[in-house]
């Protein structure tokens, strides 16, 4: 990423410009700013329809990573609609890249508060990724499991509660066989979705079986921290978050301070030294941590959140 700068797209044949597109490195503002140039030049002349949609999916990703949510939507309607055109006349060939499509489009619908067009789409992209499983495809597996895993938070959010359980347990069950063969790339996620696992029980009032799936989440982040502590120190508070919402909720205040404070001391140091990078989260955990502190009448450790609400304080000015 260091060594990386940004080329000059001008006087680029397409051929040139592709060469470019497959070279980008995968983070960065300056980045993805730059992609979004490429791609719109890109898009002015796409040798077919499957280059288009595939250059408008990219578009879309990178206008969402900066963003530009409206004009994520509407790139992504647009290589949904071609790639709807495409699977029509050749279902196996196309299909599983518009289940890719119809599952972005409803993490954005989603973002942009219409959950039931999120529902919709991503019930479709579902129903694909299982029609080539059913087929003994066991690479759209992946696919399958972060439709699935987006879908139980949507039931969620539409008070479906059980709908919701049973399809993030599906997911869960489809990342724990993916993480046994591929653990670098699975584990993180897996640990996500356990948390919603957690979470999901908590609601169903079954609280054993939520400690045990948030457990087994934090098990995974200590072990990813253990190998590379600002990569996966957000992902193992978002877990630790959940199992202190659990005790909150169960009345062992106690246990949930200790828990949220823990949180704040994980992300502390990556926060003050980069903190765009978990700024959402710190607020959050942060306020559980108060309150917390306030339902046992206790007084948060100030020198602990004294750095971190300067830093908030700065990023919202």
């Amino acid at each position: 990423m260091k060594t990386w700068s940004i080329p000059s797209l001008k006087g680029k044949s397409h051929k040139e410009l592709l060469e470019v597109a497959n070279s980008l490195p995968t983070e960065g503002v300056a980045v993805t700013d730059f992609a979004i140039n490429l791609y719109e030049k890109l898009l002015e002349h796409p040798s077919d329809d499957v280059e288009k949609s595939g250059f408008l999916s990219k578009l879309g990703g990178h206008y969402n990573q900066l963003g530009r949510s409206e004009e994520a939507l509407n790139t992504t309607l647009r290589a949904v609609e071609i790639r709807e055109h495409l699977a029509e006349k050749q279902p196996d060939v196309y299909e599983p890249e518009l289940a890719e499509s119809l599952s972005n489009l409803g993490e954005l619908y989603s973002a942009s508060g219409n959950r039931d067009e999120a529902l919709k789409v991503t019930i479709r992209a579902v129903a694909i990724y299982e029609r080539f499983i059913e087929k003994g495809l066991e690479a759209f597996g992946p696919g399958l499991a972060k439709s699935l895993d987006n879908l139980g938070l949507y039931f969620n959010v539409l008070g479906r509660q059980n709908e919701s359980f049973v399809t993030t347990l599906r997911a869960v069950k489809i990342y724990e066989q993916l993480a046994e063969k591929q653990p670098n790339i699975f584990e993180p996620k897996l640990a996500g979705i356990l948390n919603n696992l957690g979470n999901r029980y908590s609601e169903m009032g079954d609280r054993e079986e939520a400690l045990k799936a948030t457990r087994k989440a934090i098990e995974i982040g200590e072990r990813l921290v253990k190998k590379g502590k600002d990569a996966f120190a957000p992902g193992l508070a978002e877990s630790l978050g959940v199992l202190g919402m659990i005790h909150f909720k169960g009345e062992d205040k106690v246990e949930a301070r200790d828990v949220f404070e823990r949180c704040m001391r994980l992300l502390k140091d990556l926060f003050l030294e980069s903190p765009q990078s978990c700024a959402e989260l710190v607020a959050k955990l942060g306020g559980a941590y108060i309150k917390s502190c306030e339902a046992l009448g206790d007084k948060p450790d100030n020198e602990l959140l004294e750095p971190i609400v300067k830093n908030l304080q700065e990023l919202r000015r």
